[in-house]
């Protein structure tokens, strides 16, 4: 198994990815985003079941998000625009 180390420019990628949703999640307002949605956009990019799982746990281990029965909605500082 040759495993390769990660890039700068991906961890770069992967900060970005995650700035992307938990901004989508904050901007979709106190009715939240399903999961799936989220899922569906990241699908049709080229991303597997196990990267959306694993974006929406980092999140969610963060405090930024919450989980309700797969609706996601933002539990982090409110920020103003």
């Amino acid at each position: 198994m040759n495993i390769q180390p990660v890039t700068r420019a991906q961890k770069l990628g992967v900060l970005q990815l995650l700035v992307a949703v938990s901004e989508s999640i904050r901007e979709a307002g106190p009715l939240g985003i399903p999961s799936s949605s989220i899922y569906a956009v990241l699908m049709a990019k080229g991303f597997t079941l196990a990267d959306h799982e694993a974006l929406i746990g980092t999140l969610k281990r963060t405090g930024l998000v919450r989980e309700s029965g797969h609706l996601l909605t933002w539990a982090g500082p409110d920020i103003k625009a």
